[in-house]
């Protein structure tokens, strides 16, 4: 059998505190990131509007940069915690 062993999650113990599977730590971390896209997009008007909604709400540019910025970084958070303890494949 080649390849990488299956994900197993560890499990919680009651001294160390350690976290039973990264679910959790991926659903704040989303929730995060979506929260920041609104919070930008509340409190910014920059660039051109790309989509009405009606009169003169809609989404502007800035409003996609900053959910685009917030879900990159959550992005490569995700796979950092995902990939945590497991070596590359090139051994560094």
């Amino acid at each position: 059998m080649h390849g990488p062993p299956p994900y197993r999650p560890r499990r919680a113990t009651a001294r160390t505190g350690e976290m039973r599977t990264p679910r959790s730590v991926l659903t704040l971390l989303w929730a995060s990131a979506t929260l920041l896209g609104f919070a930008v997009a509340a409190t910014t008007r920059i660039g051109a509007i790309v989509l009405t909604i009606y009169g003169s709400h809609g989404v502007h540019l800035g409003d996609l940069a900053g959910f685009g910025v917030a879900y990159g970084a959550a992005a490569l958070l995700t796979r950092r915690v995902l990939t945590r303890g497991r070596s590359r494949p090139d051994g560094r």
